[in-house]
């Protein structure tokens, strides 16, 4: 009889796991109580809301970027502290912690460039795949265009076929 290898049992291990967090957070759940979670809003005690008018989407979706990356590192770092875990994906792991945090950095230092730059309301979000930069303006003038593109090429390590620049009001 054929013993389970090492590999195999960190696996249904790690599945395991994941399946007890998502039924204890199923059951945990009150959404009868809880309202749908606006960022910038603010409850007060006599339950009245008031909601920041200053802060716009770019700025909730930074917000939710910024949240959603938080999610991201806590559960890696739970899977590279966790000893069940192979060394294998404890490696991957490690290596997307590290890509996160290159791509926050990189972020940032592209939005501040830009921002200096005059280009406006802007937000640049890295993947694997590439980058999407998200300007808050109607329109952008072909000068702006090279502006952007010359910009997030000198900061990350894609070329200009991986950058895609989006416009809303």
């Amino acid at each position: 009889m054929k013993i389970f290898n090492r590999k195999s049992v960190s696996f249904c291990v790690l599945a395991t796991l994941l399946a007890v967090s998502v039924f204890l957070n199923w059951k945990y759940d009150d959404s009868s109580v809880k309202e749908a979670k606006v960022l910038g809003k603010a409850t007060y005690v006599n339950n009245e809301v008031a909601v920041d008018e200053d802060k716009d989407s770019f700025e909730n979706m930074k917000m939710e970027r910024d949240s959603a990356r938080e999610e991201s590192l806590k559960s890696l770092k739970e899977l590279i502290n966790n000893p069940n875990t192979s060394e294998g994906a404890k490696a991957d792991a490690e290596n997307s912690v590290f890509f996160i945090n290159q791509s926050r950095i990189q972020e940032i230092d592209c939005e501040n460039v830009l921002k200096n730059k005059n280009i406006g309301n802007v937000m640049v979000c890295i993947t694997e795949n590439g980058v999407n930069v998200f300007v808050k303006t109607k329109e952008l003038h072909p000068n702006e265009i090279a502006i952007i593109t010359e910009t997030v090429k000198s900061h990350t390590p894609f070329s200009e076929n991986m950058i895609k620049i989006s416009t809303s009001d």
